[in-house]
């Protein structure tokens, strides 16, 4: 095992990924067209109940929880661990199968951080 590295420049990059996995989504499962708004407070709950909150360390300035989740997701894209289809495929998967929204994020979130010991973020 290993420590991820992850700048938290990232979560603008996350952010705009996030939105959009989410949306087609929720567009798939719905059958009505969804764009939608991530909210922080859905992220940092996502957040706390996942594997990051356990391995996370964050630098020194104020960090909200939401931007961690989106900076890794944004990492996990730029690096090529996740497509855009992806996401939507496994989001899509989970919110079929009976999961909330934020229970298929954590889920998504947690499979991304796995077989990580650490995952430290920097400014």
């Amino acid at each position: 095992m290993s420590t991820l590295i992850i700048s938290a420049r990232l979560a603008r990059l996350g952010d705009a990924f996030l939105n959009f996995v989410v949306s087609a989504a929720l567009t798939l499962h719905t059958e009505r067209v969804e764009g939608v708004k991530v909210p922080g407070k859905v992220l940092a709950s996502v957040f706390a109940a996942s594997l990051l909150a356990h391995k996370c360390r964050c630098p020194s300035r104020k960090l909200e929880r939401s931007e961690v989740v989106e900076a890794l997701f944004g990492h996990a894209w730029l690096n090529g661990w996740i497509t855009a289809e992806e996401g939507v495929q496994r989001l899509f998967e989970e919110l079929r199968s009976g999961a909330s929204l934020e229970e298929g994020l954590r889920n998504l979130l947690d499979s991304l951080v796995r077989d990580f010991e650490r995952i430290e973020v920097v400014d």
